[in-house]
């Protein structure tokens, strides 16, 4: 039974997606460090935050981490959370990086490419390589790899991007389209369709409205998906909490966006739904 099927959402992009047998992570970034130790400091996992994190969400384990891209806030706590769940990473050769530089062993390490497919348990995962949202020109690495073993602490400007990715996973008939990193480029494969899009509204620069209509015509419209969840809308450098606070205004105005976005959907006849920290729902359900 496919409603058997859960998502937590774990702030930022992180997202787990669990039906009792297998748990798959996409992105791993629970320790939300502060914004002064981010930019002042060499940074490493916050050990008892995600102590915490996993014996309340993946307690019995966790079968494979998908990462999207190497930016610190989708992959600083992958090398600690990989090394006590014992699961298999997917990602780019900057994550094989990161992995490395933690000691995951190499045989659980993937690199995976642009249409790479992976069957876990009932999931299958299809890999879309794409373009990272545009950047401030004072933290613009894209493109820029991860070239040797990353060996924590270190400062964030060492986790390059390093190439990214969107995936559609299909799941007993079902499809969802995962897409962390807001982008007006139409990328994505004209033959794909999900019903449910977990949709990337945070930027490091100030957005306009044209460029949040494309970034949703270009996923949400083109995918033809019924159900809109956002991602990545958080102010990660605060401490997690059932109500999370919102990318500060002065960075990008998320409220305005979400209104954008809400205004699509109903457009669309489609469903808008915010997911908080920690918030678990079913998935393929008649009551979803």
């Amino acid at each position: 039974d496919s409603c058997n099927l859960s998502v937590t959402f774990l702030g930022a992009s992180t997202l787990l997606f669990d039906d009792g047998d297998t748990r798959i992570l996409f992105d791993a970034y629970f320790s939300r460090l502060p914004l002064k130790d981010l930019i002042l400091t060499r940074v490493q996992t916050d050990t008892g935050r995600v102590n915490q994190v996993i014996r309340e969400y993946f307690q019995e384990g966790l079968d494979a981490i998908f990462i999207t891209h190497s930016h610190f806030d989708h992959a600083l706590d992958l090398g600690y959370v990989g090394k006590q769940t014992g699961a298999n990473v997917y990602g780019s050769e900057s994550t094989r990086n990161i992995c490395l530089g933690s000691q995951i062993a190499e045989e659980r390490i993937h690199v995976i490419s642009d249409g790479a497919c992976v069957t876990i348990g009932q999931f299958e995962i299809l890999s879309i390589s794409v373009a990272h949202s545009p950047m401030q020109q004072i933290m613009d690495d894209l493109g820029e790899n991860i070239i040797k073993p990353l060996e924590p602490p270190c400062h964030i400007a060492q986790y390059h991007e390093g190439g990214s990715f969107h995936f559609l996973v299909r799941y007993n008939g079902h499809s969802l389209y995962i897409n962390p990193s807001a982008n007006d480029q139409n990328q994505i494969p004209d033959s794909l369709r999900a019903e449910i899009v977990f949709l990337g509204l945070g930027l490091m620069k100030k957005e306009n409205i044209t460029f949040q209509k494309d970034h949703y015509e270009n996923s949400v419209t083109k995918l033809e998906a019924c159900t809109v969840i956002p991602i990545h809308w958080d102010n990660f450098c605060l401490p997690a909490s059932p109500e999370l606070d919102m990318i500060p205004t002065s960075i990008s105005n998320t409220a305005a966006w979400f209104a954008q976005t809400i205004k699509s959907t109903q457009r669309d006849d489609a469903q808008f739904l915010i997911l908080q920290g920690g918030h678990s729902i079913q998935l393929f359900c008649d009551s979803l």
